[in-house]
């Protein structure tokens, strides 16, 4: 989920204003301590806009290799140039 809110541009403080989803609940789930019920879900990918099916079931982005092609891979899928 880092990797879709960092190629969206937002840092987590701003994620968390804009949705009015805490910054703790956005760390938690961004290190897989926490699963997304829906409601949140929807909030965080409507900021992104993106699917809220990317943060429930996954987005098949490894979490290895390059951080910078890793971002490049999901700007690519999110249509950001």
């Amino acid at each position: 989920m880092r990797l879709l809110r960092e190629a969206a541009g937002l840092s987590n403080k701003e994620m968390s204003r804009r949705s009015g989803v805490s910054s703790t609940t956005i760390t938690n789930a961004e290190k897989g301590r926490l699963a997304l019920r829906v409601p949140t879900a929807v909030k965080l990918a409507s900021v992104m806009g993106i699917s809220p099916g990317l943060l429930l079931i996954g987005n098949g982005i490894s979490n290895k290799g390059d951080p910078a092609e890793r971002l490049r891979n999901v700007r690519y899928m999110l249509g950001v140039t």
